[in-house]
């Protein structure tokens, strides 16, 4: 059988070369694509607003118990609003139909597939996106999926049927634009298939840069623990036995952490040969970061002034993306700061003189 969820991605803006979609292999056993498309022109008549169009298809073979179920569903389309305001029943002469009860009555062997296949979906969805997020440097809010349009079932993946559940997502706003080469599709299913995940990091970092005006406070909370995850999952990357005493065991404050034991890692990706302790700019910003932090978690004083702390979360910004380059991902090194790459290259007597290059990735 084949499943597909199909959502809405607000303010998505790709440019599509004459209207292709864009799809994405995640690599799985069951052949899971994600397509991301510009919508119809009645697409558009019916939602509001700029959005594209995500579809995360996948197959599935259920059980027989499972499949009877589906066997016995209505054979028609029905009404839109079926997914957020009805459910489907046991009824007469074998069938089911619609009704105002709640998918309780389904057999709980159903409703535990329907499930999985729609929690399977959606995180092939966000995966798609905050790898694309990553991938660009997008300061987006954290939630990519703005709407759900409902989770279809089929039997020759063509003929296609909503999957009787209340299913909707309520996201924020996921805003971009790129032209994506076929090196950049190619490079995007590359991340997809090796089952790479946006870092906890930079998710937290997302999480601190929408709540750096309306909450200053949790701010700087959230941003200095997306820097320590950060560090900590980086040296469980690349030093795997290390990876339980980084993550559980007390470990020295980050500053010390990055002039002392950073530049001894074994590093995916050095520059210029050596592994270099973050710019003069990243540790100054860290160390008045934890000094801000412990301050305001212990005696309960103010958050940073506004400028300052988007300074300090910018700084983070660019520790994190050092870090994924360590990891071995060489792109990484292109979203930091120019300012932040100038400031490398004088202090550690780097060849590379333009801070719009990337460093001499050797």
């Amino acid at each position: 059988m084949y499943f597909k969820l199909e959502v809405l991605l607000n303010k998505l803006i790709i440019g599509f070369d004459k209207q292709q979609p864009l799809i994405f292999q995640t690599g799985d056993k069951q052949g899971t694509s994600v397509t991301i498309r510009p919508p119809t022109a009645e697409e558009k008549h019916k939602h509001k607003g700029e959005f594209l169009v995500c579809t995360a298809l996948t197959e599935e073979d259920p059980t027989s118990e499972v499949r009877t179920t589906f066997e016995r569903l209505p054979q028609q389309p029905l009404q839109d609003t079926f997914n957020a305001t009805e459910v489907v029943n046991l009824g007469s002469q074998g069938k089911l139909r619609p009704t105002k009860n709640h998918t309780s009555n389904f057999p709980n062997p159903f409703k535990d597939f329907t499930s999985q296949i729609h929690h399977k979906l959606a995180d092939s969805v966000r995966r798609t996106a905050r790898i694309i997020r990553w991938r660009w440097a997008m300061n987006i809010p954290h939630e990519p999926i703005k709407s759900t349009l409902g989770v279809y079932w089929s039997f020759d993946n063509k003929s296609w049927l909503p999957v009787p559940r209340e299913l909707y997502l309520i996201g924020g706003q996921f805003e971009f634009y790129f032209q994506p080469s076929a090196r950049m599709r190619s490079e995007m299913e590359s991340l997809i298939k090796a089952g790479n995940n946006e870092p906890l990091g930079h998710e937290l970092f997302l999480e601190a840069w929408e709540l750096r005006k309306s909450n200053p406070r949790s701010a700087l909370i959230v941003g200095m623990s997306a820097a320590e995850v950060g560090f900590k999952q980086c040296i469980g990357k690349l030093v795997p036995d290390a990876e339980w005493l980084a993550t559980n065991a007390p470990t020295p404050p980050l500053d010390k952490m990055l002039s002392n034991y950073l530049p001894e890692l074994p590093a995916k990706l050095r520059i210029e040969g050596r592994v270099l302790k973050p710019s003069r700019i990243i540790r100054s910003a860290i160390s008045k970061g934890i000094e801000a932090r412990n301050s305001t978690v212990h005696v309960g004083s103010k958050a940073p002034r506004s400028d300052d702390l988007e300074k300090l979360l910018l700084s983070i910004r660019d520790f994190l993306y050092l870090l994924d380059y360590y990891c071995g991902f060489d792109w990484a090194l292109e979203y930091i700061r120019d300012e932040v790459r100038a400031e490398m290259v004088a202090e550690f007597e780097l060849k590379s003189t333009n801070p719009y290059s990337t460093i001499d990735l050797t």
